[in-house]
C-alpha cells in the first residue's frame, strides 16, 4: 500500500507539472490539447455505450423510461450530484480578453457547452444504470464502473482503453484548471485586487 501511494503521488506530480508546461507555452496549444484529450476520451465512452446497448439487445430501459422505483430522495441526491458535475463550465469566460469578438463567442462557447456536455452527461449515466441492471450489487458495487461494464458486456480488454481515456481526461480537466485559475487571477491583478507581478495592472484615475 506504501508503495502505491508513492506511485500515485508521482503521478499526480507529473500530471501537474505536464499541464503546467503546456499552459505556459501556449494558450492555443493548451487549448487545443484539452479538446483533443476530452474528444478521444468522450469518443471511449460513447464506444462503450454503444456496446452496452448491443449487449442488452435493445436501447430503451423500461425500468428507467417508466421510472420504476424512483424516489423523491433519489432525484435529490442526484440532482445535487448533476449541478456539482456542471461546476466548472462557465471556465470559457475567464478567456474573453483573448478570444475575438468575446461578447458573442464566449456566451455562444457557455452555452453550447451545457447542452452538448448535459446530453452526453445524460446519455452516459443512462447507459451505466442500463448496463448495471443485472449485475450483482448494481452501480453502486463497483469501484470502477466504467471498466467494470467494459468486462460485463463481453469487452474486458477495452477496460485497458478505458483507463487511458479516463487519464486523458484527467489531465485535460487538470490544463482546463491551470488555464481558468491563471486568467482569473491576472484579470484580478489587472484590475488591481493582486499583487503587480501576477499581471499588468491598469489604474483608471478620474479627472
Amino acid at each position: 500500500p506504501g508503495d502505491n501511494r508513492g506511485i500515485l503521488a508521482a503521478l499526480f506530480l507529473l500530471d501537474i507539472l505536464l499541464a503546467a508546461g503546456v499552459a505556459f507555452l501556449d494558450i492555443g496549444l493548451s487549448a487545443r490539447t484539452a479538446l483533443i484529450l476530452e474528444s478521444l476520451s468522450v469518443t471511449v465512452i460513447l464506444v462503450l455505450c454503444v456496446n452496452i446497448w448491443v449487449h442488452n439487445g435493445t436501447v430503451f430501459d423500461t425500468h428507467q423510461l417508466t421510472l420504476t422505483g424512483v424516489k423523491p430522495g433519489g432525484i435529490l441526491v442526484g440532482t445535487v450530484l448533476a449541478i456539482f458535475a456542471f461546476v466548472g463550465f462557465e471556465s470559457a469566460g475567464s478567456l474573453g480578453v483573448e478570444s475575438r469578438n468575446s461578447f458573442r463567442n464566449i456566451p455562444r462557447a457557455i452555452l453550447w457547452s451545457c447542452l452538448i456536455v448535459g446530453l452526453f452527461y445524460v446519455v452516459v449515466s443512462y447507459s451505466q444504470i442500463y448496463g448495471f441492471q443485472n449485475v450483482k450489487g448494481g452501480i453502486l458495487g463497483s469501484t470502477a464502473p466504467l471498466p467494470d461494464l467494459a468486462t460485463h458486456t463481453g469487452i474486458g480488454g477495452f477496460a485497458y482503453v478505458l483507463d487511458i481515456g479516463i487519464v486523458c481526461s484527467m489531465f485535460a480537466c487538470t490544463l482546463a484548471c491551470i488555464n481558468a485559475g491563471s486568467r482569473l487571477i491576472y484579470s484580478m491583478a489587472r484590475d488591481g485586487m493582486g499583487h503587480a507581478t501576477m499581471g499588468t495592472c491598469h489604474r483608471v484615475r478620474s479627472t
